[in-house]
């Protein structure tokens, strides 16, 4: 290939790792290589703060409200052209139709075609419901920002519609990071929402169902235990070993035969590669639906083409099992192929990826959370304090700081209401 042709990288979606990739690798400013990111929605997501947009209490009237809605969207909706101001990065708004390997082409719903000379897919995951029967049909998810709008729409509906000597019951299924964010959380907005509305929170019930034996399960015994520990002292009825079987339009069917009634029911247990992956060329090295990836983060059989993220299988460090699907393992992996395009375009060898090792900080409800950094445990107030800094540190590497202040200021403002 002519060097003073221009190269396309196509960064397919807008998630942590499809936004660091394409910033990282416009920082490193290479000549005659464009870059151009790919998304569905006009605004990249903070995911790791739904379950506090699920539960974000402000008392306010139905009015003042709608305006409270629009600043908790705003909150964990960034748009891309506040991002990519300022760099090299072109951002299209559309969603992925197909890719067309053979012809290094992307074609979206609009009907619009980009070419690529390097691809890096990133369009993350799906919930996974697992085959139960009529899950989908009757479980609110948690997987993006509309899902967390609606879940706390649909919290205080219950509130505003019950009578208040009717027992409101909300049912988390999977005990994984999102459900016992969520579950801790909840705990503050309910007492909150009794308050408000006169409905007496005895008469308000969260339990949380987790198929296996443990709470966090790709987590530390630590803090496995510690979670545990805290969601039960915090009156969450956490049911272990309790796989379910079935939903009906009021009640959980557990295998062991036992119904559970719910009011609500909110489903955060498992995802699944974005189905984009399973629309892909037969020659596409997957491993239980997720593309697999070598040692350098490229698909196993396509030189030009990487897939980061929840939608790669990654080996973890054992070899056993993929790397978590966390925003820390995406943004490493995001980093690592932004470096191996521009070695390549600069003539050096690519390099092997290494995961690091998995950090945890996992907030359970209040100022109390869990950070678990490998080497170094501890909870509380100061792991609270942690948390909020990752916060900060991410929108200073998205943002101009002025905005990445204001951003985080005004989360800061609009969460801690609901802290006890």
């Amino acid at each position: 290939m002519d060097p003073k042709k221009e190269k396309r990288v196509v960064v397919l979606g807008g998630g942590f790792g499809g936004v660091i990739t394409a910033l990282t690798l416009a920082k490193k400013k290479i000549p005659n290589l464009s870059i151009t990111l790919v998304d569905k929605n006009e605004f990249h997501a903070y995911p790791a703060d739904y379950y506090e947009i699920a539960t974000a209490f402000t008392g306010n009237s139905p009015q003042e409200d709608r305006n409270d809605f629009v600043k908790l969207r705003a909150s964990s909706a960034i748009l891309f052209k506040d991002i990519f101001q300022d760099t090299s990065v072109v951002f299209t708004h559309g969603r992925v139709a197909s890719v067309d390997f053979k012809a290094r082409s992307v074609s979206l719903e609009n009907a619009k075609k980009l070419s690529y000379d390097y691809l890096v897919i990133a369009l993350g995951s799906s919930t996974n419901f697992m085959g139960i029967p009529h899950l989908e049909e009757y479980a609110l998810e948690l997987k993006s920002l509309e899902d967390a709008l609606n879940v706390r729409a649909s919290i205080e509906e219950l509130f505003l519609s019950r009578p208040k000597k009717e027992i409101i019951r909300i049912v988390i299924g999977g005990g994984g990071f999102t459900g016992c964010e969520l579950a801790g959380e909840l705990v503050g907005y309910i007492k909150k929402l009794s308050r408000l509305h006169g409905h007496p929170s005895m008469n308000v019930e969260c339990s949380l169902v987790e198929a296996s034996g443990n709470l966090l399960g790709r987590s530390s015994l630590w803090v496995q235990q510690k979670a545990l520990e805290h969601l039960r002292g915090i009156g969450i009825k956490v049911l272990l070993n309790t796989p379910i079987a079935d939903i009906s339009a009021s009640e959980v069917l557990l295998k062991d035969g036992r119904k559970l009634p719910y009011s609500l029911l909110v489903w955060t247990a498992g995802i699944q590669p974005n189905l984009i992956a399973q629309s892909l060329p037969s020659t596409v090295a997957q491993k239980k639906s997720y593309l697999a990836v070598d040692e350098t983060l490229r698909l196993k059989s396509h030189k030009n083409i990487y897939a980061i993220g929840d939608i790669a299988w990654c080996d973890d460090v054992s070899g056993t099992d993929r790397v978590p699907a966390t925003a820390y393992m995406a943004i490493s992996e995001g980093e690592h192929v932004a470096e191996n395009i521009a070695r390549r375009e600069r003539g050096g060898e690519e390099s092997v990826y290494k995961p690091p090792t998995p950090k945890y900080v996992i907030p359970l409800g209040g100022k109390y959370v869990l950070a678990d950094l490998g080497g170094l445990r501890f909870s509380g107030g100061l792991a609270w304090i942690l948390k909020r800094l990752v916060a900060l540190r991410y929108f200073a590497k998205i943002l101009p700081w002025p905005r990445a202040w204001a951003l985080w200021k005004g989360d800061m403002k609009l969460y801690t209401q609901n802290d006890e």
